[in-house]
C-alpha cells in the first residue's frame, strides 16, 4: 500500500484542485448543472410503464464535451441496468 504523498504528491493534488475549482466556477460549466436530471428510467419508459424512445444529440458539442456526455450517459445506463 502506498502513502498518499508517494502515490499522488501534494503539488499534483493542489494542481488538480485548482483545475477542478476553475472548471466548477466557469460560466460555461453552469449549463451542465441546469435542466432535468439524467434519469434512464424516465427516458426509457413512461410513468405508465410503456416503452419510449429517447434521442440524445451531441452534434452541437465540442469533441471534449461530446466525450463527457457520452461517458455520463453510459455510466448512468450501466448503473440503471
Amino acid at each position: 500500500m502506498f502513502e498518499l504523498d508517494q502515490f499522488f504528491p501534494e503539488t499534483d493534488r493542489m494542481a488538480l484542485a485548482m483545475k477542478l475549482n476553475g472548471l466548477l466556477a466557469s460560466p460555461s460549466f453552469a449549463a451542465w448543472g441546469a435542466g432535468a436530471p439524467l434519469d434512464v428510467q424516465s427516458m426509457m419508459y413512461t410513468s405508465d410503464g410503456k416503452p419510449r424512445c429517447a434521442i440524445i444529440t451531441t452534434a452541437h458539442l465540442s469533441d471534449t464535451e461530446r466525450q463527457f456526455v457520452t461517458s455520463l450517459v453510459l455510466a448512468k445506463l450501466v448503473t440503471w441496468m
